[in-house]
C-alpha cells in the first residue's frame, strides 16, 4: 500500500526528494503520514481536496483486495 501511495504522489509533486511517507500501525488500521515540501502540499491536496481524495479512492481498491484498512494524513 505504501508503495502505491508513494508512486502516485511522486508523479504529483515538484520536489520528489522531499516526499516522505511514514507507515504507522494503528489499532484497527494503518496510518500513512505524508510529509512533503511546503510548496507541494497544495498540489497533493488539490483544489477542494480532489487530488488526495482521488489517491485515497485508488488506494481503497488495493486495500479491499488486501483486506486492509488505512488512513492517509497530510503532515506539515
Amino acid at each position: 500500500m505504501r508503495h502505491l501511495i508513494e508512486f502516485l504522489l511522486l508523479h504529483i509533486v515538484e520536489n520528489p526528494a522531499d516526499l516522505n511517507i511514514e507507515e504507522i500501525d494503528g489499532e484497527y488500521r494503518k496510518i500513512y503520514q505524508v510529509s512533503a515540501n511546503p510548496d507541494d502540499i497544495g498540489r497533493i491536496i488539490g483544489h477542494q481536496g480532489k487530488t488526495i481524495k482521488a489517491v485515497r479512492r485508488v488506494a481503497t481498491i488495493l486495500a479491499m483486495d488486501l483486506n486492509e484498512r488505512f488512513e492517509i494524513e497530510i503532515v506539515d
